[in-house]
């Protein structure tokens, strides 16, 4: 009969079965608070995307107009960025918006404007 704990010595080349697991376990769990650490800081920008249906930027005060028509507008133009220049990837707003959110073309995404 066996006894119940092996007493046969270890080799030092064959690795303790545990070792693989713990190893595994460890780097899990270094991955997981890494990502904790790295998606808690504050370091992140905040983008906010304002997206206004057939709006003429030469009526905007932010961009030249005389008349106070958009002040909400232009105080959040004069404190974030502001950008002069735009390229849209079709003119009609449903497959624009949709390339705007997934970077691609709107042959690629497959919102096509009528025909």
């Amino acid at each position: 009969m066996r006894p119940a704990v092996d007493t046969r010595p270890l080799d030092p080349y064959t690795p303790h079965p545990m070792k693989p697991k713990i190893f595994a376990s460890l780097a899990a769990l270094a991955l997981c608070v890494g990502a904790w650490l790295f998606f808690s800081r504050d370091t992140r920008p905040n983008v906010m995307v304002i997206l206004i249906d057939t709006l003429r930027a030469d009526h905007l005060g932010a961009y030249g107009y005389s008349r106070p028509t958009s002040p909400h507008l232009d105080q959040l133009a004069k404190e974030n960025t502001r950008f002069d220049y735009a390229v849209t990837a079709c003119p009609w707003t449903p497959p624009s918006v949709a390339s705007i959110f997934s970077g691609l073309y709107p042959s690629s995404h497959g919102w096509m404007p009528p025909n």
